[in-house]
């Protein structure tokens, strides 16, 4: 990848297989994106976290053990870090896209992608919010059609009005910003909400807010 300016977005790379690895970040080449790792899997970028000022991390679940060991173990180490997971065809995605989402994952990619939707991938997450592949992102119409709904919302009784449709836009992958133009409202109010949001769910992250919103299941 190019050399790293102020305002490139800093990845880590995971992936068991070195080719794969070379291949991404020839397709990143051209943009805004700077690599500082490469790593084979959580307990090596686990490593490295510690010694790099990485944004994103872009990990292969493929050969985890566990997505959520995985994706947690990172997050362990910078809470504030993005983690984008990347899953073949072939795999269970339903159980991994859940399980990743719900351990703190903020984006996940079915493999074979264009380097457009990567470059996508990687600049939501980095801005804060949630994004899921096009090849999986119709996973969650069912949430969306549901939410519509309002018997729907008794699952969310706690709250407001606001709160739902805000969270109906974080179930979309919408960042604050983008949710703040969207309901005519300012950063901080919708910070203010998604906050609320989480305190009332009893939850910890954006991602977990998603899985609950299609599952209908909360802590609180």
């Amino acid at each position: 990848m190019a050399e790293s300016t102020d305002s490139a977005i800093r990845i880590l790379l995971v992936d068991v297989n070195p080719l794969v690895r070379i291949g991404i970040s020839a397709a990143l080449a051209d943009s805004a994106v700077c690599s500082v790792g490469e790593a084979v899997d959580a307990t090596a970028c686990r490593q490295l976290l510690s010694a790099t000022a990485a944004d994103v991390v872009l990990m292969d679940l493929d050969s985890e053990a566990s997505a959520d060991a995985a994706v947690r173990s990172l997050l362990e180490v910078d809470p504030d870090l993005g983690v984008v997971g990347t899953v073949s065809p072939r795999m269970d995605r339903d159980t991994l896209l859940l399980s990743a989402l719900m351990a703190g994952a903020r984006g996940y990619l079915v493999k074979a992608v264009s380097p457009a939707v990567v470059r996508d991938a990687i600049v939501s997450v980095h801005a804060g919010g949630i994004f899921v592949g096009p090849r999986t992102g119709s996973r969650f119409s069912t949430l969306l059609d549901n939410m519509a709904r309002p018997s729907r919302r008794t699952v969310f009784p706690s709250l407001t009005n606001r709160e739902h449709e805000v969270l109906l836009l974080v179930a979309q992958g919408f960042d604050n910003r983008r949710i703040a133009r969207e309901l005519y409202l300012s950063d901080k109010t919708v910070r203010n909400h998604v906050s609320a949001i989480l305190g009332k769910l009893g939850l910890s992250s954006r991602a977990q807010a998603v899985v609950a919103a299609r599952t209908g299941q909360f802590a609180a």
